[in-house]
């Protein structure tokens, strides 16, 4: 469910907030850790430095094209099922640049240049395309929980909030 995993989302948001007076070790942390929905979805952060060293230890080898292909779409397929990014425009990157890396080891290895080329540019024009709509629920729900933050006392002398957040798109 969506505003259940949002739910939890900003809990972890929250309790990173909280331990990060007492712990310096997660002032560093909190920039990678709010990167991910839920903080368990950190893992994602090792497994794609390992694919990282592994495409490039394997691009010279005699299996290399079936090898980066297997590595890429694995890795599209788990980026895109798992959906571990906060941000959904971060989770559609993601999963559309590894399989454009995928296009991109094609074109590379039968040397179509205009496959290796276009593939390489489509995650950059993704991002320009979602970049026209940067607002998600996502976001709202961060501004939301931000702007309440400061407003806490009243909360919790039981007084009414009226908050007001926009959405935002150039669309």
């Amino acid at each position: 469910n969506k505003s259940r995993d949002l739910t939890e989302a900003l809990m972890d948001r929250c309790l990173l907030e909280e331990a990060e007076s007492s712990e310096r070790a997660l002032a560093g942390a909190k920039h990678i850790l709010f990167k991910y929905s839920r903080s368990q979805s950190l893992y994602m952060e090792i497994i794609q430095k390992l694919v990282a060293v592994a495409l490039v230890s394997v691009v010279n080898s005699d299996d290399g094209l079936a090898l980066c292909l297997a590595i890429t779409i694995l890795m599209a397929a788990a980026s895109g099922m798992v959906q571990p990014y906060f941000h959904p425009q971060a989770n559609s990157v993601q999963c559309y640049s590894f399989l454009c890396l995928a296009l991109a080891a094609v074109g590379f290895s039968y040397e179509f240049t205009w496959l290796s080329r276009g593939s390489l540019a489509v995650p950059f024009l993704l991002s320009a395309a979602l970049a026209l709509r940067p607002d998600s629920m996502e976001s709202l729900a961060v501004r939301i929980w931000r702007q309440m933050e400061k407003e806490i006392s009243k909360l919790q002398d039981g007084k009414s909030l009226e908050i007001q957040v926009e959405t935002v798109s150039f669309v």
